[in-house]
């Protein structure tokens, strides 16, 4: 199935997915979040290759040592310490 495919079956029904992904946190005060490739929704071939291409990344991340724990700040994100620590097992 293309996504051209889903927007012939359910009009408008991917316009409301993008909006929940973007909006799903405000509720709790934080801002909308941004959706890359402008709000474009990829084909399964495409989608893939990102999730492919970014898991890389995590992994090579993850084998370098870097501290995934510190935020910009340099404070410790103890919600990604206890993650962390469940994913090292």
């Amino acid at each position: 199935m293309t996504i051209q495919d889903l927007e012939n079956h359910y009009p408008h029904r991917m316009n409301a997915i993008i909006r929940w992904f973007k909006n799903y946190k405000t509720f709790d005060g934080k801002l909308v979040n941004k959706i890359h490739f402008d709000d474009a929704i990829l084909e399964i071939e495409r989608a893939i290759n990102v999730i492919e291409e970014n898991h890389q990344y995590w992994k090579e991340l993850r084998k370098s040592g870097a501290n995934l724990c510190q935020t910009k700040d340099s404070k410790i994100n103890p919600i990604a310490q206890i993650a962390l620590k469940f994913h090292m097992k």
